[in-house]
Parts: structure tokens; C-alpha cells; sequence
């Protein structure tokens, strides 16, 4: 997201990062569900692709290619449910 700033997909770091801050899990899909969102959202400003890396202990290593593949598809689950629930009261 450095790379596109004004991006509407901040608004879930804003809303959720509070609540699942003490929950690696949560912000790995944090992170994922704000990169892949800001991607749809402005493909030139974020697109190329979901990379994620960890910091534990002071050794850095990136989040498995499976994985990802995981993330990218519950982001894009979650975003269909949003979707639903939003334009149910339309």
C-alpha cells in the first residue's frame, strides 16, 4: 500500500488492526485482505502480487506460496460476503 496511498483499502488496517494486534494470524490476513483489496481496487497503484514475509526472533522469512494462495483466496471470500451483506440493503 506505500505505493498507492490514498487507497480506500486502508480503511480495514484503520478498523480492524486494533482488534487483532496481539494475533499474528490475524494481521498475516490483515495484511493480505489490504494488499489483495487495494489491488482490486487500483491494480496499477498496488498490483504485482501478494508478498508477505515474518519477522520472528529476528530471522525473516516469507510466508509460504501455499499459503498465500490461502489468504488470497479467503480475501477474496470475505470481500464476496462484504459484498453480500452491503447490497442486501441496497
Amino acid at each position: 500500500m506505500a505505493g498507492d496511498s490514498n487507497n480506500a483499502a486502508k480503511f480495514f488496517i484503520a478498523r480492524f488492526y486494533e482488534d487483532l494486534k496481539s494475533s499474528l494470524d490475524g494481521l498475516i490476513f490483515l495484511a493480505a485482505h489490504v494488499i489483495t483489496t487495494g489491488a482490486r481496487l487500483h491494480p496499477l497503484g498496488v498490483g504485482g502480487g501478494l508478498d508477505i514475509a515474518i519477522c520472528k526472533d529476528g530471522i525473516v522469512e516469507p510466508v509460504p506460496e501455499p499459503q498465500i494462495q490461502e489468504l488470497e483466496q479467503h480475501s477474496r471470500e470475505t470481500d464476496r460476503e462484504i459484498s453480500k451483506i452491503i447490497l442486501n440493503f441496497a
